[in-house]
Parts: C-alpha cells; structure tokens; sequence
C-alpha cells in the first residue's frame, strides 16, 4: 500500500507539470488577442479639453473646439457600416466548345450496324490478315526498287496512282512505315469530304492501309481513325433501313 501511494502522489505531480505549461499557453493567447485587439485602435494624437461639441452650435473658434466637433461627428458614425453592392444579374454561359467535340464523338446508333458475331469474324480475319502482311513486309529490303518509288512520291500523288487501280498485295507490302502513314491521312481526308456516301475505290484501299500500319498507333493515326469511325456511323445512319446500299453498307461496316 505505501508503494501504491506514492506511485499515485507521482502520477498527480506528473498531470500537474504537464497542465501547467497548456494553461500558461491559454493565457497567452488571451493576452495575445487583447493585445492585438488595443493594436487595431488608434491612440489619441492631442489632448482634448471637455466633452464632444455639437457643431451645430456654431463654427469651432479654437483648435480645441474643432477637435470636440470631431469627436461629437465620429459618435454619429455606426461602429459597423454596412455597404450597399449592386449585384449584377448572373450572365448565362455559353456551352464550352469541347462539350460539343464530345458529343460529336458519341456514337451514331443505327439499325443497320452489324451484329456482334459478325464483327467478332471480321476483327479476328484482319488481325490474321494483318499478321501475314507484317511477316512478307520484314522480309522486303529497304532498297527494294517499288518502295524507293513510292518513297520518292509525295502522298497525294500516290494517292492518286493508287486509286486508278485495285489494291494490290504486293504494293501493300512495298510501303514503308512513313509512306503508309501519309496515305492513310491522304485517304482519311478524302473519305471525310463525302459525306455521307464512301468512295469505294477509297474504302478499299484504307482498309488495306490498315493492314500494313505500325503498332502502336502514334496520336495522329488514332486522329485519323476517330475520323473515319465517325465518317462511317454518319454514311451508315444516312442509309435507307428499308432499301440500304450493299455495297456502300459491306465497306462502311468493314472499316
């Protein structure tokens, strides 16, 4: 028991230390806001002679009367002073214009999409397609004489070459990457200005294109190809449900 007693008298001691620097630091800080508190008010520069004179009594006739007039104008004053602010009408803003970009970039629902099954054969017969043109593309040289020709064209002019005739396998092989990817902006930005029909001639050779395109796609070929997603859901929605065109529909769908 004496032991027990004596830890109980130290544990007191110890809670009375820790207590007393917290309330020394509560009476600081009343001290401190008293203090800043008498520092917001101004001292009085002059001394004053009797109580504030009402002005109204006549013009001040000493220094000493004009200081009491000044005292008996400031009591007039409220001590809170409340300031009347026109709020303007809150204007209506307008609709940024990348909200409009976005809704643009939904997609165009249409009867004549095709079914799931079907777009699961296609992508799995492209991927496979794609896979054999990268094989036979490893295994053209640099100095290969078509693809020297095609390089030296700018694309437009390719372009225009290509399209007077088919896609052909051998000339798909031949591009090189920077060669393919100029023509697939050239294609894009043709496709894009018939709206809402496709160019046949101009479908079929994007999809060839993409056959031979490197992965991963840098920014600009995936611009290119939210472009052309957008362009066919809107040729797909300007179709007729009840009399569509096959073959506008069967490219439109493939790409």
């Amino acid at each position: 028991r004496p032991c027990a007693e004596m830890f109980a008298r130290d544990e007191a001691v110890d809670m009375e230390v820790e207590e007393a620097p917290a309330d020394k630091e509560e009476e600081d800080d009343e001290g401190n806001e008293e203090s800043s508190d008498d520092d917001l008010a101004m001292d009085q520069a002059l001394p004053v002679m009797g109580p504030p004179l009402d002005p109204a009594l006549g013009p001040a006739q000493t220094a000493d009367e004009y200081l009491r007039q000044v005292q008996f104008e400031r009591s007039k004053f409220p001590s809170v002073t409340v300031a009347k602010v026109k709020v303007p009408p809150a204007k209506i803003q307008k609709r940024p214009q990348y909200i409009q970009r976005m809704v643009d970039m939904e997609p165009v629902k249409s009867s004549l999409q095709p079914s799931p099954e079907w777009v699961v054969d296609t992508i799995k017969y492209f991927r496979s397609l794609r896979d054999q043109v990268v094989d036979r593309t490893q295994q053209v040289p640099d100095n290969h004489t078509q693809r020297k020709r095609m390089g030296a064209l700018d694309s437009e002019k390719l372009l225009q070459e290509l399209l007077d005739a088919a896609p052909d396998s051998e000339v798909v092989i031949a591009m090189d990457s920077l060669t393919c990817r100029g023509l697939l902006s050239e294609l894009t930005e043709r496709a894009v200005k018939e709206v809402p029909l496709m160019d046949l001639g101009v479908g079929r050779w994007i999809f060839a294109v993409l056959t031979r395109i490197d992965q991963p796609l840098d920014p600009d070929a995936q611009w290119d190809l939210q472009q052309l997603r957008r362009f066919c859901e809107k040729c797909r929605s300007a179709q007729d449900p009840s009399n569509p065109d096959p073959q506008q529909l069967s490219v439109v769908n493939l790409l």
